[in-house]
């Protein structure tokens, strides 16, 4: 996959703050017999906008998603579009187009000397869309509802932060019958950070967890399956940022991802990453950072080798 996102942040006045983001990417598959699948296109266009009020201790926000992307697949497109969306592959852009969504949100933060606490809450709401050309069926995926709890410590040479989300999913629906629904997620994440000249050590660990999807039964009502589709998902990665000094540094990295297997035994995965970047800050309004990282692992419980490289560049300018 090649891809090339565009990330804009905006301060129009004090306490306001507005996001754009999109990127283009072009994704492809070479079979064993030579033959190649492709998806090209943008992606929706993503917008957010955000005012703090009380000091900044309450944060509303608005974020909306316009489908210009591509949504509508054939079949070359669909297997294409299934490989991407795997999240232990880890692409930039994991998938392309869908409908309209809003996505309200709220949060509350207070802090008191080096600890900080913070509750948030969110809707994202997703309109249907054709998802499948040659199809007049509408897909509309299930709305989601997020709450996050936040405890964050910060010190003078180490500090921590954590979260911990729970995701809410309704059920998804083709056309105005139900069809399937995500099990609700369980996320937490710690994040720690040692800073001592000239060197920025961070470790992050994350754990998921996922509940039992609901699918179709028998008599064509939605019903718990039997065994849980999803194992438990874990990352631990560790950054060294290394200053030579204020325009330069050196950012070599590494991580682990573990799939734990499912309810059927089976669909297990174990990657682990090894990197290293560059960034380059000649003044105080534009960086460059360039990356490259190696993947190597197993999916499927050992069953699908996997050998992959990453390599990126951003250019961050401030006016």
């Amino acid at each position: 996959q090649f891809s090339f996102p565009l990330f804009i942040q905006i301060l129009p006045i004090e306490n306001l703050s507005l996001w754009i983001n999109n990127s283009v990417a072009s994704s492809e598959i070479r079979w064993d017999d030579g033959e190649t699948s492709n998806l090209i296109g943008v992606n929706d266009l993503k917008t957010k906008i955000s005012y703090g009020l009380l000091n900044h201790k309450l944060l509303a926000t608005l974020g909306m998603s316009f489908p210009i992307g591509v949504s509508r697949l054939d079949q070359d497109q669909i297997e294409v579009a299934n490989v991407i969306y795997d999240e232990v592959l880890g692409f930039s852009v994991n998938k392309l187009g869908g409908g309209f969504e809003v996505n309200p949100g709220i949060a509350f933060a207070i802090d008191s000397d080096a600890i900080g606490a913070s509750v948030s809450a969110g809707y994202l709401l997703k309109s249907s869309y054709k998802s499948i050309k040659d199809s007049d069926s509408n897909y509309n995926p299930g709305d989601e509802i997020n709450m996050i709890l936040a405890l964050d410590f910060i010190g003078d040479l180490l500090s921590m932060y954590g979260d911990l989300a729970y995701t809410i999913y309704t059920n998804d629906k083709t056309d105005d019958s139900e069809v399937f629904k995500q099990g609700n997620e369980i996320k937490g994440r710690i994040f720690m950070v040692y800073k001592s000249e000239p060197v920025i050590l961070t470790l992050s660990l994350s754990d998921t967890i996922r509940m039992k999807n609901k699918i179709l039964g028998e008599n064509g009502e939605l019903v718990t399956e039997e065994m849980n589709s999803h194992g438990n998902k874990i990352d631990v990665n560790l950054t060294n940022q290394y200053y030579f000094n204020r325009n330069f540094s050196l950012i070599p990295s590494a991580g682990v991802t573990f799939t734990s297997d499912n309810g059927y035994g089976e669909n297990g995965a174990f990657i682990m990453n090894l990197g290293t970047g560059i960034q380059f800050s000649p003044n105080r309004k534009t960086s460059f950072i360039f990356s490259g990282k190696v993947l190597n692992g197993n999916k499927q419980s050992g069953d699908l080798s996997i050998l992959g490289f990453e390599m990126g560049a951003v250019a961050i300018i401030r006016f």
